[in-house]
């Protein structure tokens, strides 16, 4: 998968092969240098972005597999746990899921931290997607 990074009303002279990373780096890079409106594409035209919450159920379940796969990868790389929750449940479709995960990545920043509670929703939430994703391939 081939990644561009964009930035100053539509220049892109940045291109990456198979590494999100470090077309997150070279992107982080052109924002501390002082350019506006960075951003990454995939070689489908699809926004990359470490904000899921951000992006629609509709956008990120029909993501490219490549994309979403390293997306995802990159988040949890970063320990954006709560963030890849939302990714992952955005990707079933499910707005219900959607709007669960938000809401707890939204608890867990208004708490400063993961607390058990938070911990115990978040792994209920992922063994009801498991089990919904199960029950689909079967």
């Amino acid at each position: 998968m081939r990644y561009y990074i964009w930035h100053d009303e539509g220049s892109c002279d940045n291109c990456v092969d198979d590494d999100l990373g470090e077309a997150l780096r070279i992107a982080e890079e052109l924002e501390c240098d002082g350019h506006e409106g960075v951003y990454i594409s995939d070689e489908n035209h699809n926004l990359i972005t470490l904000t899921p919450w951000e992006l629609s159920v509709d956008l990120v379940r029909d993501m490219h597999a490549d994309t979403y796969r390293a997306l995802y990868e990159a988040l949890e790389d970063q320990n954006y746990h709560p963030e890849a929750l939302v990714l992952e449940a955005k990707r079933t479709g499910n707005r219900q899921f959607a709007e669960r995960a938000e809401a707890l990545l939204a608890a867990q920043m208004a708490a400063g931290e993961l607390t058990p509670n938070l911990y115990a929703k978040r792994q209920a939430l992922r063994a009801e997607m498991a089990g919904v994703r199960n029950a689909t391939i079967h």
